[in-house]
């Protein structure tokens, strides 16, 4: 899918991306799926949804969608659309985040199956308990989610993870703003999940934990200080 955008636009938003292209080349760096030559052909076109992240959503569309009905292009162009206009009054810089896809799906993913109604009920508990106008704490559980259903096997696995520096890449939603900033607020974010039974750590990853988890992890570090 490709934005039109005006003749006399085009310059000012290729100036936009190349004054902060070291933010656009660090966009899931090192993964099958980071930037690629190809996409300085592209990239005004598909502002403001990035190369990088319209391909992450391919992925997980193809994974998310185990009925085939969300996959179809009228339903992408719908969830693209309606993800662009929320930008609509925001200023040059604004980006389409990787967690927007989450939003749009979830409702769907739960009556599938894809997604156990248990973790979704979680995940939108979490939004009056944070404080954040943002509700970070909930953007960053839903693109977990999204990270979680790709594949892994040999020649299908595209190298993202749910690691803090993957999930603060695709929560990058303003060229503009303080994203150093950002990135320690989901490190903190994560810390902070963790410590409330939310989310278990994996290494350098993080996992979503249902009831049964949270309770078992919880049991496990009474007995370690008893």
């Amino acid at each position: 899918m490709r934005f039109q955008k005006k003749p006399a636009a085009i310059p000012v938003v290729r100036d936009e991306l190349n004054k902060y292209s070291g933010e656009v080349s660090r966009q899931l760096q090192g993964t099958r799926i980071g930037e690629i030559g190809s996409d300085a052909k592209i990239i005004v076109e598909d502002y403001p949804l990035l190369p990088v992240r319209r391909r992450f959503w391919e992925h997980c569309f193809r994974q998310i969608d185990a009925a085939g009905t969300s996959s179809q292009l009228r339903s992408q162009l719908r969830i693209i659309h309606d993800a662009v206009d929320k930008l609509a009054n925001r200023p040059l810089g604004a980006l389409v985040p990787g967690d927007e896809l989450f939003d749009a799906l979830a409702p769907e993913m739960v009556n599938t199956g894809v997604l156990l109604r248990e973790l979704n009920e979680k995940i939108i508990a979490l939004s009056p308990d944070w404080k954040s106008g943002d509700q970070l704490a909930r953007r960053v559980c839903g693109l977990i989610v999204l990270i979680s259903k790709l594949p892994r096997e040999a020649g299908a696995d595209i190298g993202v993870r749910t690691t803090k520096e993957h999930l603060a890449d695709l929560l990058v939603d303003d060229l503009r703003g303080d994203n150093g900033k950002l990135r320690d607020d989901v490190e903190s974010t994560l810390n902070r999940l963790v410590t409330l039974g939310v989310l278990m750590p994996v290494e350098n990853e993080f996992r979503l934990q249902t009831r049964e988890g949270s309770e078992w992890d919880r049991e496990s570090r009474i007995d370690r200080r008893n």
